[in-house]
């Protein structure tokens, strides 16, 4: 009998968290600004876009400290979640159709600082 094991998932930290200091800030639009973790990821990766969703929603947001998180439902479908800091869900994207290596990313936003999860609490 063959044990069927559930596939990894790859997610697009672990190749980016590797930023451990403070490093410079990036402006983007209305305000925000990226920590060099999320300029690199949404340079290396071409996913500026997902930013440009992340702070459209904001209007919508209430809280200062948001964990976003953009999971490959299947194949070419993802779905994007920002979870409050008492771990509930407050807002969803749901039907979110790219083409994307990475089958999850996690970003946070502080305030007006967009940063990698392993970058928060570097940024007050």
């Amino acid at each position: 009998m063959r044990i069927k094991r559930a596939k990894k998932r790859n997610s697009a930290n672990t190749l980016y968290d590797m930023y451990k200091s403070a490093e410079d800030l990036y402006r983007f639009k209305d305000g925000y600004s990226l920590t060099q973790g999320v300029f690199d990821l949404i340079n290396g990766e071409d996913c500026d876009w997902l930013l440009d969703l992340i702070v459209d929603e904001q209007s919508k947001l209430s809280c200062d400290v948001q964990n976003w998180h953009l999971k490959r439902i299947e194949g070419e479908n993802f779905a994007l979640l920002c979870i409050n800091e008492d771990g509930e869900v407050i807002n969803q994207i749901n039907d979110i159709s790219l083409r994307f290596y990475f089958d999850d990313l996690f970003l946070t936003v502080k305030k007006k600082l967009i940063c990698l999860p392993i970058e928060s609490k570097i940024y007050s």
